[in-house]
């Protein structure tokens, strides 16, 4: 490394905070802007932390001047700092913004910082959007400060506009996905009694919650294996804990009084984040999955949402429904 003890603006407010004492900030920022999504959350990176951290080390920098504040939580391992989370459960990283703009100062004087600070050698951050300046604008102040920088494509991440009404949808898109669609939703709807409805209070979810993991697994061999007993637990943790606050979505598909398709989705900001859904495979030939997802589109339009995101992953379903590609990306940086 080339440059040690590189002076910090003087203009900024550089504070490393314990995960306690940064709570109620973190949650005030995060709130205050619709850029941080729901991952951002310090609640979810909580619950991850009790699951899969306890024996890992943390640290939290809060970076702030006038206009702007920055929160950077990161995790330790060896002298690698990372965001706190994994690829598998955290579609979308980032720091928590109170806002994107003016971000320039205060991205520099987290590089200042972790410049001179002997403890770290790599800094990688995963999973962060396109739409978030924060690759763009830190790499400039990386190379600066004689860091080596790599970026790469790491995934794509269908996004969908959503309309004023839930025909304007349909005619969003093409003739033959359109066609499919209203032929599916005929054909389901000419069976006797079909329901389809969506849980937000707590208790409804912790009731329900067996029923979605049950759907979950029978769906494919994959998403079986997935769901190990660690996962279950962070995702009923994190179901049962943003229920709370009015953000979780279970979703059911009733087929003659049987639950044959589900999702579980999360709110903010009227985005709806589809995080992960099961079918009962015994009723594919009625689509119970795809159509699962565009009844919850439906109710997403008529409860004024914004965007429908569908996520992480290519799966071709995404796209027949409209989905279109955002990415996300990966930066390695190390000191040389």
């Amino acid at each position: 490394m080339t440059n040690k003890n590189i002076e910090l603006n003087t203009t900024q407010n550089f504070q490393e905070l314990s995960w306690d004492k940064i709570s109620e900030e973190w949650e005030e920022i995060f709130n205050s802007f619709e850029g941080n999504r729901f991952f951002q959350s310090q609640t979810i990176k909580n619950i991850w932390k009790n699951n899969f951290g306890k024996d890992s080390k943390y640290k939290i920098f809060v970076v702030s001047d006038t206009n702007n504040k920055m929160i950077s939580p990161f995790k330790i391992n060896e002298q690698k700092y990372t965001f706190i989370g994994s690829k598998d459960l955290f579609d979308y990283q980032d720091f928590i913004y109170s806002d994107h703009n003016d971000i320039d100062e205060l991205l520099e004087s987290l590089v200042i910082f972790l410049t001179n600070d002997l403890s770290i050698k790599e800094l990688e951050l995963d999973s962060v959007p396109t739409s978030s300046p924060t690759i763009e604008k830190i790499t400039g102040y990386l190379k600066k400060y004689n860091w080596d920088v790599e970026i790469s494509l790491e995934d794509v991440s269908p996004r969908l506009l959503l309309p004023e009404t839930f025909e304007e949808y349909l005619l969003s898109l093409n003739k033959k996905n359109r066609h499919e669609i209203r032929r599916k939703l005929r054909r389901l709807y000419e069976i006797q009694g079909v329901k389809s409805y969506e849980f937000s209070d707590k208790k409804n979810i912790q009731e329900n919650m067996e029923e979605f993991f049950r759907l979950h697994r029978m769906s494919t061999p994959d998403k079986n294996n997935f769901m190990t007993e660690n996962r279950e637990n962070f995702f009923r943790d994190i179901s049962i804990n943003m229920s709370t606050v009015g953000s979780t979505r279970l979703r059911f598909l009733e087929v003659d009084n049987k639950k044959v398709a589900t999702s579980l989705s999360f709110l903010k900001d009227n985005v709806k984040y589809l995080y992960n859904s099961g079918y009962d495979p015994e009723y594919s030939y009625l689509s119970v999955g795809v159509l699962n997802h565009v009844l919850s589109i439906q109710d997403s339009i008529l409860e004024k949402h914004t965007i429908f995101d569908f996520m992480r992953g290519d799966e071709v379903y995404k796209y027949r429904l409209g989905g279109v590609n955002e990415t996300v990306s990966k930066l390695l940086a190390k000191k040389r």
